[in-house]
């Protein structure tokens, strides 16, 4: 029985500490600043999703990259790993995705994206094409999202 627990503990300790990764490093969501929830766009249309997310820690954000969550083949169509500007504790900073909306008619259709940090990157024409290992930075925040409906108009 005392091992159980002991897992148990084990696993919370392990949570916790893949949570502040980095000490100081916070952020905080502002505003969708266009495509708000349930938004309609049209079947294959190229827009660009935008997010205004404000750093709130001490810890400036270099090299950070946005990471595509689920399947890149359904729904949405953009690149897997998408750069994120160089921000200072205290910034807003613009998160910027360049996709093609869903081809099919219906929804709404959702796309996920969470900030991450990439280890052992090999890039190709300046997109990340091959990446040893990705740590996502705030496992124990929401992702930013697209959500829309897809119409003829």
């Amino acid at each position: 029985m005392r091992w159980i627990v002991l897992s148990v503990l084990s696993l919370v300790l392990v949570q916790v500490a893949s949570a502040q990764l980095n000490p100081g490093d916070d952020s905080k969501f502002i505003e969708d600043v266009n495509y708000s929830d349930y938004s309609t766009v049209k079947p294959g249309e190229k827009i660009t999703k935008k997010w205004k997310i404000k750093n709130t820690g001490s810890v400036e954000w270099k090299g950070r990259y946005l990471s595509r969550i689920g399947d890149l083949n359904e729904g949405f169509k953009s690149e897997k790993w998408i750069s994120i500007k160089d921000t200072k504790p205290g910034q807003d900073c613009i998160l910027e995705v360049p996709m093609t909306a869903p081809t099919k008619v219906g929804g709404p259709y959702k796309a996920e994206f969470k900030m991450v940090e990439l280890r052992g990157v090999d890039k190709k024409g300046g997109k990340v094409v091959k990446v040893k290992e990705e740590v996502f930075l705030f496992p124990n925040k929401i992702a930013v999202f697209i959500l829309v409906y897809v119409k003829e108009w």
